[in-house]
């Protein structure tokens, strides 16, 4: 019975180790990939948005809102 409660414990800490290290491996994080660019033009009421893919430098999106349907937080 001791030698099996020993594997049992074995066999365990095996396990917790192998997942323990499989989680260990570095993610590929999206942090940072998009970055918008907003202008204002001198007039007050455009405003343009652009939003561009930084790792392959394609622009993704571009808006032209007037100001006065702009959200803002």
């Amino acid at each position: 019975m001791k030698s099996y409660l020993q594997g049992v414990i074995t066999g365990g800490v095996f396990v917790f180790a192998v997942i323990v290290l499989m989680g260990a491996s570095e993610p590929k994080p999206e942090l940072g990939k998009y970055q918008i660019s907003s202008t204002g033009m001198v007039d007050g009421f455009n405003i343009y948005e652009v939003v561009i893919n930084t790792r392959t430098g394609n622009v993704i999106r571009r808006n032209h809102i007037r100001s006065e349907h702009y959200k803002t937080p």
